[in-house]
């Protein structure tokens, strides 16, 4: 999952970089809604690179949480207290961690959704101000 997200992120940015690039291009001449694909696709890939920066936050998160409920359980081990006072114990504290997890899937999906969509929207922009010369 980390490599995904990485992976999308540093592709948002290189998205993001070469539509700043194309509005900074002298020759670009195209109609309103060509612009408005430009900045669709720009906020977009935003959405994108802050989703992923969330996303890797989140993880962290859950990771540090996960360690701190191993040494408590590890603790309580060596104090030799019974598994089910153990489990118990550490109940409420394992659900927040899975819903932490849960909601790092959940923003990996939307920054895929909006890399996908922000991609889109810059190949439709590209198309709008380059078609005549592609022709």
């Amino acid at each position: 999952m980390g490599y995904a997200v990485n992976l999308v992120l540093t592709l948002a940015t290189a998205a993001l970089a070469f539509s700043v690039t194309l509005v900074k291009d002298d020759k670009l001449r195209c109609h309103e809604w060509g612009r408005l694909l430009l900045a669709f696709a720009g906020l977009l890939l935003i959405l994108s690179g802050g989703l992923g920066l969330w996303c890797v936050l989140n993880r962290l998160r859950n990771f540090r949480e996960t360690s701190r409920i191993a040494r408590e359980r590890e603790k309580m081990e060596s104090e030799k207290l019974g598994k089910e006072w153990i489990d118990k114990q550490l109940r409420e504290k394992r659900r927040k961690t899975r819903n932490i997890g849960n909601r790092t899937w959940t923003l990996l999906r939307w920054q895929l959704m909006t890399f996908a969509g922000g991609v889109l929207l810059l190949v439709a922009a590209f198309l709008a101000v380059y078609h005549a010369n592609l022709l």
